[in-house]
């Protein structure tokens, strides 16, 4: 269990934004799911939920997405039913019960870069960006790739682009983190990979040799997947369970309603 010294529940973005880069230990709280699993010790913990970043918001050409809005929030909201198949709340219904939904809170799930995040393959396959207080807007493929650094992430946009997508995961049970999850978009194909168990990561090389037909198709997609063991999962039967997945998505997304 983590212990705090001070709680702070900051009155503005200014405020949370100066005690977070002066105290290397203050921590944004978010849904406190993962710092419950650990023993971290923070100095201050930072509650957000009082600057009204809990939101969503869709306009002609962005849709936005508040930090501290929960994943119940983007599973409830009509918009997302249909946008791109649904792809977003299909995702997040997958995510371990309703009772952890209502709390936790997409900015910290991408903040994170969890490696077995249900949100993020579906967020990188609609090119999603990320807008931070301090540092601005970066395309969320571009923030994964970059070493971590300490800002507070206000806002998730989504460019407003209606496109065939579906999303597939394979897991011990439902409860459980992803032992890999896929990411499929019709039209210019598009595929990305979570769980490999490396973060996630957008396959353009697999997409352009399913494309092409190109006979060695498949031995580009294991490659390119770079695909690893962990305690829950051998490097081999992700592989199986890879060439499975995209197999049945590729039929989905070419056949499917």
């Amino acid at each position: 269990m983590f212990t705090i010294k001070k709680y702070m529940k900051a009155q503005n973005l200014d405020e949370a934004y100066e005690v977070l880069q002066k105290s290397p230990k203050a921590t944004i709280l978010g849904g406190g799911h993962f710092l419950k699993m650990g023993n971290k010790r923070i100095t201050t913990a930072i509650d957000l939920n009082e600057l009204g970043l809990s939101y969503i918001f869709v306009g002609k050409e962005w849709i936005e997405i508040g930090g501290t809005t929960t994943l119940s929030e983007i599973e409830d909201h009509q918009f997302f039913s249909t946008f791109c198949h649904g792809i977003l709340q299909k995702s997040i219904k997958k995510i371990a019960s309703r009772q952890l939904r209502n709390t936790a809170q997409i900015g910290a799930s991408v903040y994170s870069k969890y490696s077995f995040s249900d949100v993020i393959p579906p967020l990188l396959l609609l090119n999603a960006q990320v807008e931070f207080y301090g540092r601005g807007i970066m395309d969320l493929e571009d923030y994964l790739n970059i070493p971590p650094f300490r800002d507070i992430l206000t806002k998730i946009r989504i460019p407003n682009i209606d496109k065939k997508s579906i999303y597939l995961a394979e897991r011990q049970n439902a409860q459980d983190f992803p032992l890999l999850n896929l990411a499929i978009q019709k039209d210019e194909l598009k595929i990305v990979l979570g769980s490999r168990p490396g973060k996630a990561k957008v396959l353009r090389k697999t997409a352009k040799a399913l494309e092409n037909k190109e006979k060695n198709r498949r031995a580009i997609a294991i490659e390119e997947a770079n695909l690893g063991s962990n305690l829950k999962c051998d490097k081999k039967v992700r592989e199986w369970i890879f060439l499975g997945l995209l197999d049945q998505g590729l039929k989905e997304i070419a056949y499917g309603n």
